[in-house]
């Protein structure tokens, strides 16, 4: 942490950090690959050469890819479309990019720990929470037929196969006392 304070000291305090000034010169060689059509005034359309569209937001710094909520730098839809504008890119980043934002973060003392051998002991025996499940299937994935009825005399059609009926194929009066004839 000592190194990171003493290397944000080189840095340009009202810039961003140097991760940042990478990206988005990464992003500002790919200038040429889109074609850029504005909607509204903070509104644009990024086109590729094969015909895909990205919507572009500069008002809510939002890209259609995602990448620029993401990350908070922009994207390169968003470089495309910033770049003719010429404004100044610390308008278009997150303020975690900047080197103000990382001084502040690495500025607080942080106190080296004791080594854990010096740590010592609780007085009482650390356990994981028990792992009780309780019977059968849970309810949200128990599968239920397509003939299922909803109240409380649901019978499901639960898909076990052929039953003695269906096997011989004989009709289903066989459960009113008519004769089974196996031949």
């Amino acid at each position: 942490m000592y190194d990171r304070r003493l290397k944000a000291r080189e840095w340009d305090q009202n810039g961003f950090v140097p991760r940042a000034v990478t990206h988005i010169e990464k992003m500002s060689k790919k200038f040429g690959q889109y074609r850029v059509e504005g909607t509204t005034d903070k509104c644009f359309v990024a086109i590729s050469g094969s015909g895909q569209n990205w919507k572009i937001n500069l008002e809510k710094f939002e890209c259609q890819c995602r990448e620029w909520q993401l990350t908070g730098l922009p994207c390169v839809h968003a470089v495309c479309v910033l770049i003719p504008m010429i404004h100044p890119w610390i308008e278009y980043c997150s303020e975690y990019h900047t080197v103000v934002k990382y001084v502040a973060t690495y500025n607080l003392l942080i106190h080296a720990i004791d080594d854990p051998s010096e740590w010592g002991q609780p007085g009482y025996t650390v356990l994981p929470p028990p792992l009780v499940r309780g019977p059968g299937r849970e309810t949200a994935t128990r599968g239920r037929g397509t003939t299922a009825k909803t109240g409380n005399n649901a019978t499901a059609n639960t898909g076990r196969g052929a039953t003695l009926n269906t096997r011989r194929g004989e009709a289903s009066n066989i459960g009113k006392g008519a004769a089974l004839n196996i031949g």
